[in-house]
């Protein structure tokens, strides 16, 4: 059986011999994040300015939809569009990343040309595992709260709480999703069924390893000191130790 333990020991272990590139790539990892955000940011701040400018010509027309209509449309494509391609770069580097640390665990160096590189061959499978994880683990939340007028307060929080409960369990269950996708080359089905089945056999494991790391977040809550701490140590530790964890549990 797997040791989260002894993967969180052997993942520290690994950082500290070679923390240079443990470091180095978390880093590059984080600031492409968040140059990505930023550029969110930027597409739903310009549709917005867009959208205004294109309700006011659809009162400015004299009631003729079809000039508002087309500005809204085409404004909110771009967005889409734009949305879309964040979350697909997004999850290129998430699954780069964890490529990489596999390599670091079983001593392979990686270059910056073969990190970005990787970023377009992981991209696709781990955005389609993460958005079919994302709605299996939030999907029956939202539909309880959609359903909570109707249910009365007393019944809604029960049904709520058990959802809760039911993405808890979720969420546990398909902790190896990602790296199936990433290290076992698995598509999103079965990338999902695999993680179904190892975190069936090692469900205590993969509990110890989350009270883990929600331990090791704790200093991420202290304000500036968090922007060293989680892409320098946290980060690097945590996913080594995912990668580490699931590695065994096959």
């Amino acid at each position: 059986m797997a040791s989260a333990v002894q993967c969180f020991s052997e993942s520290f272990s690994s950082y500290r011999a070679s923390a240079a590139p443990y470091a180095l790539y978390s880093f590059i990892t984080c600031f492409f994040s968040a140059a990505i955000s930023l550029f969110a940011a930027l597409c739903i701040g310009v549709f917005g300015i867009v959208s205004m400018g294109s309700v006011a010509s659809l009162f400015a027309s004299g009631g003729n939809v079809d000039i508002g209509a087309i500005g809204v449309g085409a404004s909110l494509a771009a967005l889409l569009v734009g949305l879309l391609a964040v979350v697909w770069v997004s999850s290129g580097l998430q699954g780069a990343y964890l490529a990489t640390l596999n390599g670091l665990i079983s001593r392979r160096e990686q270059t910056l040309a073969g990190f970005l590189m990787m970023v377009p061959r992981h991209a696709s499978g781990v955005m389609l595992v993460s958005i079919i994880c994302g709605v299996a683990i939030t999907a029956p939340l939202w539909l309880i709260i959609a359903l909570s007028p109707l249910l009365g307060s007393l019944l809604s929080l029960a049904a709520f709480a058990l959802m809760a409960a039911y993405a808890a369990v979720a969420a546990l269950l398909l902790v190896f999703a990602v790296p199936a996708v990433v290290v076992g080359g698995k598509g999103p089905i079965s990338a999902i069924k695999s993680s179904v089945a190892a975190c069936s056999r090692n469900m205590p494991q993969v509990l110890i390893y989350f009270v883990a790391a929600c331990a090791l977040a704790i200093p991420a809550m202290v304000p500036l000191f968090n922007l060293l701490y989680v892409p320098l140590f946290y980060l690097p530790l945590v996913s080594s130790a995912l990668l580490r964890l699931y590695r065994t549990a096959q």
